[in-house]
């Protein structure tokens, strides 16, 4: 009763929870909600998609009920439900419940809905296996690292551990890489904002992914038209989500003075260069990313050989394709030494 009532008294803010040993408490939660719309506005699709997400990966429930996270807010149905979206992770990132969308924010609707449907597409297992734990769960062992859930905040992971898991895997290892930033940054985002601005680990990674199986699933059916589609498609997405990525590794530095003065670090728009120029902004994202990472989790950064010392300029401030051209010494460890290049005509110039 305090959930329909919650839900008639704030609109679509439990719409979303179900559990097969709740059915008699989500009749009431429907009726609410349909009572309540009969006097009111349809809201749109995708608040309704982000909220439910919102909700449903709450975990909020004692055993699998429902009700007792209502008996643990405690006070009456709006107290409750306040109540609820106060929860933090300080005990557990799967308690935390995420305020609803802001009317009229559409790239935060977009984001969550996006997350929230294509994690229904994820087997039960795999998404139990794969939710945000708090800070420290993980093994501070490169195996524990690389075979870890992702945490809050997120797990900072050197490239040369990243380069550990993803080269004897042919990349494979590399997507859940993806996947895990992706939803620690989602997850954060809205911890910190009240709001997504990236499409989370579900939301990114799954779309590339399906779009990639039935393409090639097309193609071999006949259909190489249709499936050419759905490849180019899914490329597009994960290059755009690559760029947006960097856009947040971008802020996150700026905010931590620390980690390089609080100035950006990427060009995003190098993500649209052929390799090897993509692959340089990459593995500097990973770098720095990492090293905020362990700031935000009150970690000593230990130094990466393979970043500071045999490839110097992942490890560099921001530098232009020009810079890059005519420093040698930040090449290779073994160049360091080298002077800068002239182009033809500086010095007559000077």
């Amino acid at each position: 009763a305090g959930a329909a009532l919650s839900a008639a008294v704030v609109p679509g803010s439990l719409r979303g929870l179900r559990s097969e040993q709740c059915q008699r408490c989500q009749l009431h939660i429907d009726a609410a909600v349909a009572t309540r719309r009969a006097g009111a506005c349809w809201q749109p699709a995708a608040l309704i998609l982000a909220t439910a997400a919102c909700a449903r990966r709450a975990g909020l429930r004692n055993g699998g009920h429902g009700p007792g996270i209502l008996r643990r807010a405690g006070g009456g149905p709006r107290q409750s439900l306040l109540a609820l979206r106060a929860v933090t992770d300080a005990e557990d990132p799967r308690g935390f419940v995420a305020p609803p969308p802001r009317e009229g924010d559409y790239i935060d609707m977009f984001c969550r809905g996006t997350n929230g449907l294509f994690e229904q597409l994820v087997l039960p297992q795999i998404r139990e296996r794969v939710q945000p734990q708090r800070a420290g769960t993980a093994p501070g062992d490169a195996l524990g690292k690389l075979t870890a859930a992702p945490e809050v905040p997120g797990i900072s992971r050197p490239l040369w551990l990243v380069m550990l898991g993803s080269i004897p895997t042919a990349l494979g290892w590399y997507g859940y890489y993806k996947f895990s930033v992706e939803e620690e940054l989602f997850q954060e985002e809205l911890r910190r904002e009240g709001r997504a601005t990236g499409c989370g680990g579900y939301g990114t990674l799954f779309p590339f992914v399906f779009a990639l199986l039935l393409g090639f699933a097309l193609s071999l059916g006949g259909f190489e038209d249709a499936g050419s589609l759905l490849i180019g498609a899914g490329s597009l997405w994960i290059l755009l989500g690559q760029i947006n990525l960097y856009r947040r590794v971008n802020e996150i530095v700026a905010s931590q003075p620390a980690v390089n003065g609080g100035e950006p670090v990427l060009w995003e728009w190098w993500a649209l260069l052929p390799p090897p120029i993509d692959v340089i902004v990459g593995v500097r994202q990973v770098h720095f990313l990492a090293r905020a990472q362990a700031e935000a989790r009150g970690e000593t950064w230990e130094t990466d050989v393979v970043a500071e010392e045999w490839f110097p300029f992942i490890s560099a401030p921001r530098f232009s394709l020009l810079e890059f051209a005519c420093r040698p010494s930040m090449w290779f460890g073994f160049t360091k030494d080298i002077p800068d290049l002239e182009l033809p005509g500086a010095a007559q110039k000077r």
